[in-house]
């Protein structure tokens, strides 16, 4: 199961957070770029504004997360995964996610969601009961 971090071992874990946070994110590729993503990923995660969460199995770290709670335009309070990485497979697929859940609903959040962008990562979020109920695009209008 996915536990959330106490602040004080986010930087026990720092490495393998920042690892996922990169990978996940592509897009980011300049040293300028990396250094100021991480600097405000930290800075998000250890003023509680994020949340880092982490599946521990045999002394391995076999997955991080990244989430936030989020008010939609109704002001209803969701806890939206900005990252999700598996650096290796996790024993029990089905409930990884259920950590991530009773927090959710114990902050008041009506929902989890996730916009995984590759197929490992939708087959996890189908097998931890999530169903598909939009698709993202983006258009990059920036630098």
């Amino acid at each position: 199961m996915m536990i959330k971090l106490p602040l004080m071992q986010i930087p026990e874990y720092w490495q393998h957070i920042k690892y996922g946070a990169l990978a996940v994110n592509p897009q980011i590729t300049k040293d300028a770029e990396v250094n100021g993503y991480c600097r405000n990923l930290l800075i998000n995660l250890l003023s509680e504004k994020f949340q880092s969460w982490v599946i521990v199995e045999d002394a391995k770290v076999k997955a991080v997360a990244i989430t936030r709670i989020y008010e939609d335009i109704g002001d209803i309070p969701h806890l939206l995964m900005e990252v999700i990485y598996g650096f290796s497979p996790v024993s029990d697929k089905e409930g990884a996610l259920e950590g991530m859940k009773v927090f959710a609903k114990n902050t008041g959040c009506f929902s989890v969601n996730c916009y995984p962008g590759n197929p490992m990562a939708q087959a996890a979020a189908r097998h931890a009961g999530f169903e598909k109920i939009a698709e993202i695009y983006h258009c990059k209008v920036g630098v």
